[in-house]
């Protein structure tokens, strides 16, 4: 109805002034963006309001094989993650359908994050690092706009940051 344009206050609310919508654009454009695309298919904005959260509990998992494999070669380890993050009733009850928060959408991109510095450690080159730590850095920003509460998601990635380079330097030949 706004063309795509998220209204800074909510029009069919609040008496004698309307209310502040107070929620990170991130968050409306989670579902306005997959719209602009799926409408002409007769999906409806509401249709993915519904399912967005499903969407993103499917890449919580996925994401938690890339960073377990990546910390542990494992294959056994990568799913035995994968299996405790779908069997978890924390992470089922935010990716749960018909549940639209913000927090239902921030660990994916806080272990996405964690999966690009990881890699970022192992990498040799001096500009390909600088190149993958500004896309973690990227990623991590993404929680930002999508969650008020975002900040905690930026405290526990630098606290896992801090616990990577005391084991780096602790276990490090170099």
């Amino acid at each position: 109805a706004n063309h795509f344009i998220i209204p800074l206050y909510l029009s069919i609310s609040g008496w004698p002034a309307h209310t502040i919508i107070s929620e990170p654009a991130g968050l409306y454009y989670l579902v306005l963006v997959p719209y602009f695309f799926l409408r002409y298919v007769g999906i409806s904005y509401y249709t993915i309001m519904r399912y967005i959260a499903l969407v993103f509990g499917i890449l919580d998992v996925i994401a938690t094989y890339f960073l377990a494999k990546s910390l542990n070669k494992s294959e056994f380890f990568a799913l035995l993650s994968m299996l405790f993050v779908a069997l978890s009733m924390g992470d089922a009850a935010r990716t749960s359908a018909l549940v639209f928060r913000g927090d239902s959408f921030i660990t994916f991109f806080l272990i996405m994050s964690l999966v690009v510095t990881l890699k970022m450690f192992k990498e040799i080159n001096l500009k390909r690092k600088l190149i993958l730590a500004i896309i973690a850095g990227a990623i991590l920003s993404l929680a930002n706009f999508v969650w008020n509460g975002a900040p905690f998601t930026t405290v526990i990635f630098l606290l896992l940051f801090i616990l990577l380079l005391m084991f780096g330097f602790t276990f490090s030949d170099r």
